[in-house]
């Protein structure tokens, strides 16, 4: 993922914790996230950034797969408990 630059002095930006319940509201209920540049100081709300559709797609079907790992781990665990 491309880093985020500064609309002020183009240096790296940070994402920065939401204080208070607007801006919690406003991170809860849009696409916009806060940022923090540490070298000038400035903070604001940019759009989030998002990972390209194959990476999203991929990320997805190793999640459906580490559930089902799961789940059956834990049934024969609890198998061997039993018996």
């Amino acid at each position: 993922m491309a880093s985020i630059l500064c609309p002020t002095c183009e240096s790296g930006l940070h994402r920065s914790h939401s204080h208070g319940i607007s801006e919690r509201l406003v991170k809860a209920f849009t696409v916009y996230r806060l940022y923090r540049c540490h070298d000038c100081g400035w903070r604001g709300w940019l759009a989030k950034q998002t990972r390209p559709l194959e990476t999203r797609i991929r990320m997805t079907v190793l999640s459906i797969v580490l559930v089902i790992l799961t789940a059956l781990l834990i049934t024969l665990i609890t198998l061997r408990v039993l018996v």
